[in-house]
């Protein structure tokens, strides 16, 4: 019986004996006390279904790699920068994670074998190569030999001998000292040992490394490798021995390196990271020409060609989006994508005109028409950062998220599909969404170096930039600090020589904005928390802003008492702050020895703080800070129950935790965010058992309480 039925059953029930009973002899009526009975609906035993736990996107994330299975066209795989391995069955229009057994989610290279398309490498940020035999469906570490630390670049594996595949690295030397063998490792057993076999490049003082391998697949002893800063290298032995292959390469800036896979031809391809052009070679790389026109501005990453058709190339740039040619490399022009910056392409077998797009900041793209067009293709793709989450107050089935990077998302079927809902946002880096207290469907979204964003859902078309009297940013010379997991750059991680494309890196249009606080009773009055900036207060909604003290400080979390519009508190970099006259001045409460990354208040404005070292709770009466837990973590949100006193949620760079009891003990909950970083969590307002965690690279988990 399901749950409505056997509600309707105790309304007929309560109906019933509501009704005066009456005698069935012929006897005249007689007058009798009727005499009502309330059975109350909710004493029946109903039982409430479970909120299932379960991932619902948005896809998305820092797309490092892309690789598709060579025999089969509907098998791709992604590797997404802190979420592991996804693949695709269905030629990329859909993903599930394939990341079992991986320890380390930080995926930089992703690699199938030619001769058996059942085994993959993937190699990870300053951790080790796994190996998968089973089709990506598990993982084990197969890197023994490699350089400690050292950051995977390319794999390559032999076209006809599966047990022989190279590793492009960037290691550390011996303390300073000869050799410097962090640039190319080979292993003749299928990955179980590795040794160095490209060395000293430039010299044994030189410390240079390799972007980018190839191996012709005719010939599989003639293998190629990318530095950077020494130009190509060229192998004529399974990579034994190497020689340097520059002639006529005017800039050793190497990037991306690929031979013409047709049979007898010696043709090759050299991409550099300054704008220059490509380098071509028609005799295997003995000398080049270099091709400018289309292509003198971009700084290449990667160079792939069809292989449908060997004259059309894709070159991955770094602030040119794609850029294609179709007379081999003769000249080029753009394919896309041109505000993004892109890490990875793959061309689909098979398909002439369908290709995939790795982005930094803006997920998976598909092409379907050879780059005309592009569009989202990452349902399923749950490796975005996700920093806020709004779900309006009467329709669950919509939910907003704020990605840092990656703009913003909506879906309107509670999770089952995201679309982009970012336009009029300048800034793919956005800290918080915020609703309006009196308006559910009025968002404001806080970036980085774009200023501030308000768009009502129901009316406007697009975001506008609101903000008056905001100031600009600051001086190169303030420091400017962010809460921990809010500012990752990959791109510096990755390559942390190369100067960042202007496209990536901040605009200084406006100073970092990272949290924003209304007046629940006074609505109209708001609070906005900078980077480096102190406090702003609105009197209108947020149209117009006026300094609110704590200048200087980074203001990472504000929180307004309920019916004191001017009384509230501010966790900044240097501790945390009250004040009573609505930032006019402010009093150090004294948190000592830990930097407050977020607070809340429970239901009798008891003063909670999540810090760098757990949890702490304010004694007003002896104005001190009491531990309640979770030492020795860096506690990132914090939130309290809206509806069960004393129940509190806590957010750590390893997952979420939940006390039941004020914060005298904690329990790790949901276990599925164990190991996960979390950046916000949300109770949503027309269900407050359903619980909504944002994490750094796996996006969104809903959960029950």
């Amino acid at each position: 019986m399901t749950k409505r039925s056997l509600s309707a059953l105790i309304l007929l029930l309560s109906l019933a004996v509501l009704i005066p009973q009456q005698g069935t002899s012929n006897a005249a009526p007689q007058a009798v006390p009727t005499r009502s009975i309330f059975i109350p609906l909710i004493a029946a035993p109903v039982e409430r279904a479970p909120i299932p736990t379960e991932w619902i996107g948005p896809g998305g994330g820092v797309i490092t790699a892309l690789i598709f299975d060579p025999e089969d066209p509907n098998t791709a795989y992604a590797a997404a920068w802190g979420s592991g391995i996804y693949k695709s069955s269905d030629g990329g229009r859909t993903w599930r994670r394939s990341s079992q057994g991986l320890i380390d989610f930080d995926v930089t290279t992703i690699e199938v074998a030619p001769a058996n398309p059942l085994i993959l490498f993937a190699g990870t940020y300053r951790g080790t190569i796994y190996k998968s035999v089973d089709a990506g469906a598990s993982w084990f570490p197969s890197g023994a030999g490699l350089q400690e630390g050292m950051i995977p670049y390319a794999i390559e594996v032999d076209p006809r001998n599966s047990a022989r595949i190279y590793l492009a690295t960037r290691g550390i030397s011996n303390n300073g000292n000869a050799p410097w063998r962090g640039i190319v490792y080979r292993s003749e057993d299928g990955g179980k040992s590795w040794q160095p076999v490209l060395t000293n490049v430039g010299g044994a003082g030189q410390q240079d490394w390799a972007y980018d391998l190839a191996i012709y697949r005719w010939d599989p002893r003639r293998v190629y490798a990318a530095t950077h800063e020494h130009g190509a290298y060229r192998s004529q032995d399974f990579g034994a021995s190497w020689q340097a292959i520059n002639n006529g390469v005017s800039d050793l800036s190497t990037r991306a390196i690929e031979p013409d896979m047709r049979k007898n031809t010696a043709l090759v391809y050299l991409g550099v990271f300054h704008p220059r052009g490509v380098f071509k070679s028609l005799n295997w790389g003995d000398s080049w020409n270099i091709k400018t026109q289309g292509v003198s501005q971009a700084r290449v990453y990667r160079l792939v060609i069809n292989p449908n058709n060997k004259d059309t190339l894709y070159l991955a740039t770094f602030d040119h989006g794609v850029l294609r040619s179709t007379d081999a490399g003769e000249s080029w022009s753009p394919a896309g994508l041109s505000t993004e910056t892109i890490l990875a392409l793959a061309p689909r077998p098979a398909h002439y005109s369908t290709l995939l797009s790795g982005t930094l900041e803006n997920g998976l793209f598909r092409s379907v028409d050879n780059g005309v067009r592009w569009a989202h293709s990452q349902q399923g793709l749950n490796a975005s950062s996700v920093t806020g989450i709004v779900v309006p107050l009467s329709n669950a089935d919509t939910l907003y998220a704020s990605l840092n990077p990656g703009w913003i998302s909506r879906s309107t079927d509670g999770g089952a599909t995201w679309e982009d809902f970012q336009q009029g946002i300048t800034d793919k880096r956005i800290h918080a969404l915020v609703a309006h207290p009196h308006n559910p469907n009025l968002l404001y979204a806080l970036s980085d170096s774009g200023g501030l964003f308000r768009r009502d859902a129901l009316v406007d078309s697009q975001w506008q930039s609101v903000g008056n009297n905001l100031p600009a940013a600051l001086p190169q010379s303030a420091q400017v600090a962010r809460p921990p997991l809010h500012d990752d750059d990959v791109f510096q991680r990755l390559f942390p020589d190369d100067p960042q494309p202007a496209r990536t890196a901040p605009q200084a249009a406006a100073i970092p904005l990272l949290t924003l606080a209304f007046a629940p009773t006074t609505p109209a009055i708001g609070y906005l928390g900078t980077a480096g900036g102190g406090v702003f207060r609105t009197l209108d909604d947020g149209i117009s802003w006026a300094p609110a003290g704590l200048s200087g400080f980074s203001v990472y979390s504000l929180i307004v008492v309920p019916g004191e519009p001017t009384h509230l508190y501010a966790a900044t970099n240097g501790g945390v702050y009250e004040s009573l006259d609505g930032g006019a001045n402010w009093s150090n409460l004294g948190i000592d020895g830990v930097t407050p990354y977020a607070l809340a208040l429970d239901a009798s404005t008891t003063l909670f703080a999540a810090t760098s070292n757990g949890i702490y709770r304010y004694e007003r009466g002896n104005s001190a800070w009491n531990p309640l837990g979770l030492s020795g973590m860096s506690v990132t949100t914090l939130a309290t129950h809206p509806i069960r006193p004393g129940w509190l949620y806590a957010g750590t760079n390893d997952g979420a935790f939940r006390s039941t009891d004020g914060g005298a003990t904690w329990q790790r909950t949901p276990t599925e965010l164990e190991g996960i970083g979390i950046q916000a969590i949300y109770f949503d307002p027309n269900n407050p058992r359903q619980i909504y965690y944002a994490t750094k690279a796996h996006g969104i988990l809903r959960a029950g309480e």
